[in-house]
């Protein structure tokens, strides 16, 4: 496993420029900006609901239902002794959230194609809810991409 990550950063470095992997945009072009979708990454801290045996499945697969998104897919695993992780394949996107209940730590991600905030809105509510935190650190990422000359 190590000599294959090694061997993927040689690769970079040696070829990455010619395949734009560390390219900088020429920010001297007038580019227009093609919004895909919303990326909302939320670290939730010193959560008050944070069980180290609860197998959080089913409320991962409601937030999803609240977001107004179809599913595709729920995925979780439970780690013992404590912790678990959980995926939601969405039409639209995912959902993902890791929990470290040692820490009263939730890692989440709610990546939502087209125009969805109402439905991320509500997912992160249910979440935030449902982990009780009493500090949240969210970050917002506009995805999409730039076309021009």
């Amino acid at each position: 496993m190590k000599h294959k990550f090694t061997v993927l950063w040689l690769l970079i470095l040696l070829y990455g420029s010619s395949y734009g992997f560390l390219m900088e945009p020429d920010l001297s072009k007038d580019l227009e900006f093609h919004k895909v979708g919303k990326h909302l990454v939320v670290e939730l801290m010193d959560c008050t609901f944070l069980q180290a045996d609860l197998d959080y499945h089913m409320f991962l697969w409601y937030a999803a239902y609240v977001s107004g998104s179809e599913i595709l897919k729920v995925e979780s695993h439970r780690f013992k002794p404590y912790g678990w992780t959980g995926f939601a394949l969405l039409a639209e996107s995912h959902i993902s959230v890791h929990t470290w209940p040692e820490n009263g730590y939730v890692a989440l991600d709610i990546f939502m194609c087209g125009d969805s905030d109402i439905g991320m809105n509500k997912t992160l509510v249910f979440f935030i809810n449902l982990f009780k935190p009493e500090r949240i650190n969210p970050i917002i990422l506009e995805r999409g991409y730039h076309v021009g000359e």
